[in-house]
């Protein structure tokens, strides 16, 4: 008789045990949630990287080459390169630029450097 304590205190103790662990479980899976949420956006930022010049990927070559005209750049050589075209541009005004390349897959902009 020396276990004189009542059983409904140990039952509330558990589910008050077992209450805290799933609030300590919930906030830890929303903390990683979250966490998962910004690197997907900051990434998805990194990858938006607008190219220089005022153009949109993807633009078409004819356009691109008239405003290059336009800009009264000179456009030095068109090379192929593993389904690539690449033109190597000089002539744009840019401080400290000399040349730029252009790299078009299927005639569409996909790279400048």
């Amino acid at each position: 008789m020396t276990n004189w304590r009542p059983q409904g205190t140990a039952v509330c103790n558990r589910r008050l045990v077992k209450a805290t662990d799933a609030k300590r479980r919930s906030v830890a899976y929303c903390t990683v949630l979250v966490i998962f949420i910004a690197l997907a956006i900051s990434s998805r930022a990194a990858e938006e990287i607008p190219p220089p010049f005022g153009f949109k990927w993807n633009d078409d070559t004819r356009k691109i080459e008239t405003t290059l005209n336009g800009a009264k750049a000179k456009i030095v050589s068109r090379d192929k390169k593993e389904k690539k075209e690449v033109w190597t541009v000089e002539g744009l005004v840019q401080p400290g630029l000399r040349r730029t390349l252009f790299i078009f897959r299927d005639n569409f902009l996909v790279e400048v450097e």
